[in-house]
């Protein structure tokens, strides 16, 4: 797992890791092998790698990676250039002369010889113990490395973090490495979440902490939601089984002023696994989803609004229910809410409930509304809805915040935003590190609440790992559309043509 956690937690986290494991040399030495591995494929596209090497522990994983590339790959040209002065980087200038490395000075001088095109930069100089203000002299030669990336047209890897940033404060010091990607080693503190923009590019290496090593060090189990997590939670689909045993998923969704709401999420959760999805919704958004996703079933809100109980007493056939996607809040909403509400309080039947959009802003104007709702309930709200539902200025909201909701209301909930975050009522926090501007659109909520309302009617799937899962499928399938579009023009309909992939990519 990779754990987001605070800059004085991480000594206390290593100094517990090391005693575990008796090895001093353990922890540097995955980090070193992880760096390695995810940049030796990428080695061929650049002219030379240049490694610029701080003063401390930092600078030592770069003399460490760079030494071992040398030594792996001796066509490739590595240049180790050192940040800081003699006087204060000796023991870094002994590790270098230790390891026969020539560790030239990175001055003005020096960085205007480098006239190739193309480099592979990796950003060694400052890890999480820097803090602001910086040393002029060092922000100065900041300032000559962002100017050298762009007079080469060079891609630059942070490791860490971007030196010039102060994992304590969130604040950056105006010369701050631009880092097209950073590789978070072991873990990833919690303010380089409010600087998204700084961090849309990130990897992770695994150096084996465990949800018991936070636990027995009382520290919050907030983690960062990896593609090993992914794999992890999601189980091999069968292939002797039929459609009844991956689950039913009931979805009530769209109104004359949002009718594509309701289609995305049905496409959505058509594409991530469920055995039956069923739209309730209008007769002219059915009409108009028939052409689009003939595979859904479909039920007429008109239907239901003339015999509400009725329909009430036969949803407990579907193991997952999704509400709120463009529903309105017109009077026949309020009504499918409260009888929702009413059916739910009675039921002995713990399913699987999302709620989005509509649904949460109708809830919004109940007091304890969360007591109608099961324990296996999911809320996905965007900050604005959480303002509202909490009755708490969205200036104040934050993962704690956040984490004290899902404990006091006993549900999940899904605090979308550019980082977004699941935080469940056992007090765990899992965070998506892949912040996309072109998700930004309408309907990406639609999009996500089908693909979790999906994955949560499948009885092999618990709601917790439904929700994180979906979360992950949702910014990758984003990813990908925006690869393929751009931020600008991708749609949420492009990140539901993308689904398919992601999932073959986990199950494969």
């Amino acid at each position: 797992m990779i754990p987001v956690i605070e800059p004085s937690e991480i000594k206390i986290l290593e100094n517990h890791l090391l005693q575990k494991n008796e090895d001093n040399n353990l922890l540097q030495a995955k980090a070193v092998d992880g760096v390695v591995k995810l940049l030796k494929p990428r080695l061929s596209s650049y002219s030379s790698l240049i490694i610029l090497v701080g003063t401390g522990l930092n600078g030592k994983d770069g003399l460490l990676i760079g030494k071992k590339i040398q030594d792996d790959i001796e066509e490739i040209q590595v240049k180790f250039l050192s940040i800081a002065s003699s006087k204060s980087s000796t023991n870094n200038l002994v590790i270098a002369e230790s390891l026969n490395i020539p560790l030239e000075a990175a001055d003005e001088s020096s960085l205007n010889k480098l006239n190739m095109k193309n480099y592979l930069i990796i950003d060694a100089i400052l890890g999480i113990s820097s803090r602001l203000p910086m040393r002029p002299q060092i922000s100065e030669k900041l300032k000559l490395i962002n100017d050298l990336k762009l007079k080469t047209s060079s891609y630059l890897i942070s490791l860490d973090l971007p030196s010039g940033f102060d994992p304590e404060s969130g604040q950056s010091d105006p010369n701050t490495i631009v880092a097209e990607e950073v590789f978070f080693l072991g873990y990833q503190t919690s303010q380089t979440l409010s600087d998204p923009a700084r961090f849309t590019s990130s990897q992770y290496i695994d150096l084996g902490v465990l949800e018991q090593d936070l636990s027995e060090l009382n520290i919050n189990n907030t983690q960062v939601i990896t593609t090993t997590l992914a794999n992890n939670i999601y189980p091999e689909r069968s292939d002797a089984l039929h459609k009844n045993r991956f689950g039913s998923h009931l979805i009530i969704a769209g109104s004359s002023k949002y009718p594509g709401a309701g289609i995305l999420c049905a496409r959505a959760s058509n594409k991530s696994g469920a055995g039956y999805t069923t739209l309730a919704s209008t007769s002219r958004i059915i009409e108009e989803a028939v052409a689009v996703v003939p595979e859904v079933m479909f039920i007429s809100l008109t239907d239901i609004k003339e015999n509400t109980d009725s329909f009430f007493s036969k949803i407990d056939k579907y193991d997952s229910l999704s509400i709120g996607s463009g529903l309105g809040t017109s009077e026949l909403s309020k009504i499918i809410l409260s009888s929702l509400e009413e059916y739910l309080t009675n039921s002995s039947i713990d399913q699987n409930i999302v709620i989005d959009a509509d649904a949460l802003n109708i809830l919004s104007e109940k007091t304890y509304w969360w007591e109608s709702f099961p324990e296996t309930t999911t809320i996905t709200p965007h900050l604005g809805e959480i303002e509202k539902l909490a009755k708490i200025d969205k200036k104040n909201i934050n993962l704690q915040v956040i984490s004290s909701l899902a404990k006091d209301w006993k549900k999940i909930i899904v605090m979308k935003g550019p980082n977004t975050a699941v935080a469940f009522p056992d007090g765990s926090i899992k965070v998506n590190t892949k912040p996309n501007g072109g998700m930004s659109k309408p309907g990406m909520g639609d999009v996500l609440t089908g693909i979790i309302g999906s994955l949560a009617s499948n009885p092999q799937i618990p709601l917790s790992d439904a929700t994180a899962l979906g979360v992950f499928i949702h910014s990758m399938a984003g990813k990908l559309a925006r690869d393929k579009y751009g931020s600008t023009s991708m749609t949420s309909s492009d990140v539901i043509s993308f689904i398919p992939q992601i999932f073959k990519y986990i199950e494969n």
